[in-house]
């Protein structure tokens, strides 16, 4: 079996086998981020988000605020992350874009290209979360945080690595919950 490997413009190299194998086209390592023993786990992370709002539900009991406001709390990491990463997933899509443009590798060509379509519509579903936080629609921001969880499905299915998020979904939250409720048994 024979490779080429070619440096890639955005973060890795393209390793293609001769055999039409798809091995690793320039997609983000999760293993690189997952090897970084300084940073918190997710579950970590999910316990202090939950602490968090934990703090927010006393307060709410207290002050009795607007309901607008206790969700631009509640949400408030929701609403930063989604405003983030809507800038993260534009210049990705753009990358990609460019990136299936630029090579001659028919099979790249397309995996490019979807991967460029799904950040593109990654980041029209994280615009459409910061505005339905800010307009106090729920049931519109679990309708897209659903699209969210089937466009990471999409990307994994093609890089095999996985999207990184700073913040977690209301149904993270409940799993972590759960399974934060099991280690304590």
């Amino acid at each position: 079996m024979r490779r080429h490997i070619v440096s890639g413009p955005v973060s890795s190299i393209i390793a293609v086998v001769s055999t039409g194998l798809f091995v690793h086209a320039g997609f983000p390592s999760a293993q690189a981020a997952e090897k970084r023993d300084d940073r918190p786990s997710r579950l970590e992370r999910a316990k202090k988000e939950l602490e968090r709002r934990k703090k927010i539900t006393e307060w709410v009991k207290k002050e009795h605020p607007p309901q607008q406001k206790t969700m631009m709390r509640t949400f408030k990491p929701i609403l930063e992350g989604n405003k983030s990463d809507y800038k993260r997933n534009r210049k990705l899509a753009n990358e990609y874009a460019e990136k299936a443009r630029e090579t001659d590798d028919d099979d790249l060509r397309e995996k490019y290209a979807k991967v460029a379509k799904l950040f593109k519509m990654y980041g029209k579903q994280n615009k459409r979360v910061v505005k339905a936080i800010e307009n106090g629609e729920g049931q519109e921001m679990n309708d897209a945080f659903d699209k969210i969880k089937e466009i990471e499905k999409r990307l994994y299915e093609i890089t095999r690595n996985r999207y990184k998020r700073k913040w977690f979904t209301p149904e993270e939250l409940r799993k972590a919950a759960k399974r934060l409720r099991q280690r304590e048994e």
